[in-house]
């Protein structure tokens, strides 16, 4: 993600699953500094990774905690749980946008069904 004058912070957690799989997400969440600048990143960062699968997964990471910190539930909420079409494993990353605030996720939960043919993302 491009950083400009904005604060920005990584998350990374680590588990094992009762199967004994190490599994895992690190969120970078960066300050846009306005509602305006987290959605153009937000269109540009889907836009340029394409082509895209969007599997459907999304999480809401860390939602209710980042209602917490501003104060108020987001009135902006995007997410979007994508891979490349070229990926065999669903849900590795994931974008979210709440007001000002961009995240994006990495992801290793396991989830490796045949996620069929794909279709990018609009």
């Amino acid at each position: 993600m491009p950083t400009g004058n904005y604060s920005q912070v990584t998350i990374n957690e680590q588990w094992t699953d009762s199967s004994g799989v190490q599994r895992g997400i690190t969120a970078f969440i960066e300050n846009e500094g306005s509602t305006a600048n987290a959605t153009a990143d937000f269109n540009y960062q889907t836009a340029i990774r394409g082509p895209l699968v969007d599997d459907g997964h999304e999480t809401h990471y860390a939602e209710s905690e980042i209602a917490q910190a501003l104060g108020h539930n987001p009135t902006t909420v995007r997410d979007l749980s994508w891979h490349w079409d070229t990926d065999t494993a669903a849900a590795t990353h994931e974008y979210i946008q709440y007001d000002n605030l961009l995240i994006l996720l990495s992801q290793n939960l396991g989830i490796t069904q045949n996620i069929g043919p794909s279709t990018p993302s609009s």
